[in-house]
């Protein structure tokens, strides 16, 4: 992770870790039955030390650097929602890398990760959009950024020869996260469907703010195609 954005109740304290997982094997897609079972078993977790924060006010955001060995809590700014927070015609400006935002689009929330190489030409770049599969998730246990082959875990990789290199300096990559559906008893979620398979309805409301927040993008950052 490069960031996380995380809703809190304004004001309350809360504790918090953070956990390293390290796995020696990397397993394609969703594991089924005993094949999940094993791929927990090999991974090996490295807890770091409990800390305590309060959340800020109502519409505002508490930034948090971690950093060091110890993964402790460096340099804290507390700052306007809006600063990780995106609405339709408002694009924050990033550099180079990857960052997670929060999209909201007239009350329909979106969680997108957007990737920006570190371009120094004037060429117009390509914008790759990323719809992951059912289960798949920015947080959670099957993370987009740990899980084999995603093009988020492609861009983390060190080894530059699996990350194909003009997805590295030629693309805006942008990977929203499906929005949970309530009514699927798995807790996960199908792109523009609500609803249990061939009971399932068509999620107009997921598709425009999935349009609003492409567009958003494409124009911010001049994407041509």
């Amino acid at each position: 992770w490069r960031s996380m954005v995380i809703p809190m109740e304004p004001e309350r304290i809360f504790h918090f870790c953070v956990v390293r997982v390290d796995q020696p094997e990397s397993h394609p897609g969703l594991l089924q039955g005993w094949r999940r079972w094993e791929m927990h078993e090999a991974r090996h977790f490295t807890w770091s030390q409990k800390h305590r924060l309060r959340a800020p006010s109502s519409n505002e955001v508490l930034e948090v650097h971690l950093s060091g060995p110890r993964v402790a809590p460096g340099h804290l700014q507390v700052l306007p929602r809006q600063a990780v927070t995106t609405t339709t015609g408002r694009c924050p400006w990033q550099g180079p890398g990857m960052k997670c935002y929060t999209f909201d689009a007239d009350g329909f929330v979106l969680k997108y990760c957007l990737y920006l190489p570190d371009s120094r030409t004037q060429e117009s770049l390509t914008l790759v959009l990323f719809l992951h599969s059912m289960h798949g998730k920015l947080e959670g246990d099957n993370n987009l950024f740990f899980e084999s082959d995603t093009p988020l875990r492609l861009l983390l990789d060190e080894d530059e020869d699996r990350c194909p290199q003009s997805l590295r300096e030629r693309c805006i990559l942008l990977a929203p996260q499906c929005p949970t559906d309530r009514e699927r008893g798995d807790g996960a979620g199908i792109w523009l469907r609500k609803g249990w398979y061939e009971e399932s309805d068509y999620d107009h409301q997921a598709e425009a703010a999935l349009m609003a927040l492409v567009e958003m993008i494409r124009v911010q950052y001049d994407v041509r195609r």
